[in-house]
């Protein structure tokens, strides 16, 4: 075919419907029209790159079945410019090379390089749905985008696919689709939000924990999810029980309580805590649930020794010593009294889980008690695995905030010579002890989230990475700020972090000093944690 001399400029739909554009910038008008949203340019200097014949011989040499995948293809995808098919096949060769089956994702309308990034971004970022529903991350993601691919669900997914690989290949024009996505939902959330049309729907949820899940993946606030917490809380409390029926609006209320109490704990606020007074309701039947309100009452406990601590020295500077003696010895007696009963409901919770487990999920390792991971004696699914590393984290808190409280009124005591410091010392050994122990559980369980070693302790040559990392991120960087870890362990957790950061590309994951770690290999930190 003659080439005519110039390339078209115009936008996708309109080159795609082989129209005259107008050419408008940021939009092109002529789509408004249609009534669609315009897509956008691609780059404005496509140039198809010399192919030469060696490069055919060693390309079917060294991936066949890439080959035969292509030549599959209809001839309407065949006709896309040399630069964009080079970038999208690098993704395929990615994806395809973990020599597994993609989970498959709706067809939209979206050139090669954005059905690329969906692909590799659903395959490495979201769990495999399995039949006992069992909440993970996002497992419903490819059942509810639809095929228009211009909601807003779909161009929430688009922003974040498109930053994930970004991070993997550093292609500059990536990320600023990605962050031009990424405006574009915000502005949807917001007409959504103002209009209340279908504001309770699964996939305005689920744009909302997308938009938290950019900001860990472009390390934008170091994964804080405060812009969006408000936005959760309100969606929560609108769905109501209703959201609870389905296993889509169960794993969906879940992951918004995660991020809830990850904002909890960054802010000492309680303002966004238990929406709808649900979770301790269903705390009471469901053993998930149990663990979920466990971790809000720990939080309220944490926020109070918070208090409690800095209030000190203001009750030394307004109260006469005998008041102030009466008034800390109540505070001391309610506050420990309470934390420890927190700590003994989780020793219950290891003891029932199990039994849980057995008659709900089937095919599933059970939770074992506090300690007995770290032995190498059992081991656990991806998802067992990170609901235990999330109840450890809940634990760990409230250890270290009873141990700094403890720790501030030892010290007072001794400066006041009393004698009662001597009984709140006793306890820190025994707790610090404990916290040593939680944190060895907790690591013991990353490779088995991460989806690096299966069932049966055996390594994965495909794990399912992104999914599991996305859940412990913020457990983990918990550790490596616990001034109580012991240097191998913190070695351990920064080591999983620069992984997360370098090879999976989550960039919130990023470990201050991290030049100063070395990386150890899946062998070493296996010897280690065990």
């Amino acid at each position: 075919m003659v080439f005519p001399g110039h390339f078209s400029t115009g936008c996708i739909r309109c080159r795609q419907r082989k129209i005259k554009c107008d050419e408008a910038k940021p939009t092109c008008r002529r789509c408004d029209v249609y009534g669609l949203p315009c897509p956008g340019y691609t780059d404005q200097f496509p140039f198809r790159q010399p192919l030469k014949g060696s490069s055919f011989k060693s390309s079917k040499a060294a991936s066949p079945d890439l080959s035969r995948s292509k030549s599959s293809k209809s001839p309407q995808h065949a006709k896309t410019n040399g630069n964009d098919n080079g970038r999208a096949w690098e993704l395929a060769r990615l994806v395809h090379s973990q020599k597994t089956r993609l989970v498959r994702f709706p067809i939209i309308d979206l050139c090669d390089d954005d059905r690329a990034s969906l692909s590799y971004f659903i395959h490495r970022f979201v769990a495999r749905n399995r039949a006992d529903s069992y909440p993970s991350n996002m497992t419903c993601l490819p059942s509810i985008l639809t095929h228009d691919g211009h909601g807003l669900l779909e161009v929430t997914t688009l922003s974040v696919a498109q930053m994930a690989a970004y991070n993997q290949l550093g292609c500059d024009r990536l990320r600023v689709q990605s962050y031009r996505n990424y405006g574009r939902a915000i502005g949807m959330l917001q007409d959504t939000i103002s209009s209340g049309q279908g504001v309770t729907d699964d996939k305005v949820l689920a744009a909302v924990l997308l938009l938290c899940t950019f900001k860990d993946i472009s390390g934008e606030g170091f994964g804080d999810p405060s812009e969006h917490v408000s936005g959760l809380y309100s969606l929560l409390e609108m769905r109501g029980l209703e959201q609870l029926a389905t296993g889509r609006g169960f794993e969906l209320y879940v992951l918004s309580l995660l991020r809830l109490h990850v904002y909890s704990f960054l802010h000492d606020d309680d303002t966004y805590s238990d929406p709808g007074g649900m979770e301790h309701f269903l705390g009471l039947f469901d053993p998930l649930m149990r663990a979920m309100s466990l971790t809000t009452e720990m939080l309220h406990l944490r926020h109070a020794l918070v208090r409690s601590t800095r209030g000190i020295q203001q009750l030394i500077d307004t109260l006469s010593p005998c008041t102030q003696r009466c008034h800390e010895d109540a505070v001391d007696a309610q506050l420990l009294e309470e934390c420890f009963q927190v700590l003994y409901k989780f020793d219950d919770w290891d003891e029932g889980a199990p039994v849980y487990w057995r008659n709900t999920f089937e095919g599933r390792t059970v939770p074992i008690a506090l300690g007995k991971v770290a032995t190498g004696s059992h081991c656990y699914d991806p998802e067992t695995a990170c609901t235990i590393i999330l109840i450890r984290l809940s634990r760990l808190i409230l250890l270290i905030s009873v141990l700094e409280y403890l720790e501030a009124r030892v010290r007072q005591d001794a400066r006041r010579e009393g004698a009662v410091g001597s009984g709140l010392a006793d306890y820190l050994p025994a707790l610090e002890h404990d916290v040593r122990i939680t944190i060895d559980d907790m690591l013991s369980c990353v490779p088995y989230a991460l989806d690096e070693v299966d069932t049966s302790g055996q390594p994965v040559p495909t794990p399912n990475d992104g999914a599991g990392a996305l859940i412990i991120l913020q457990p983990l960087k918990i550790i490596t700020s616990c001034q109580r870890a012991t240097s191998q362990q913190l070695l351990v957790c920064e080591s999983f972090l620069g992984r997360m950061n370098r090879a999976i590309g989550i960039k919130s994951a990023a470990v201050l000093k991290e030049e100063a770690s070395l990386p150890l290999n899946a062998t070493e930190i296996r010897s280690l944690v065990i």
